[in-house]
């Protein structure tokens, strides 16, 4: 699963992640936007994907960490 982007267990990409996040943070404005990335994913392609949240309006982040 290199490189793949899921929101909620549903894979998609990068240029479909802001639409079908929109609709959830439109429903639930507290949301936490949880990012789960392994040591392999980019820091730029964790801030393509937090750049996306934000300009839907997510405002609360948390990134998730697997223990080593």
């Amino acid at each position: 699963d290199a490189g793949n982007l899921y929101l909620n267990g549903e894979q998609l990409d990068l240029s479909t992640l802001g639409s079908k996040l929109a609709s959830i943070i439109d429903k639930e404005k507290e949301q936490v936007v949880i990012i789960k990335a392994d040591r392999t994913v980019s820091l730029q392609r964790t801030v393509e994907v937090l750049d996306v949240a934000k300009a839907v309006g997510a405002a609360k982040f948390m990134i998730a960490t697997a223990p080593k």
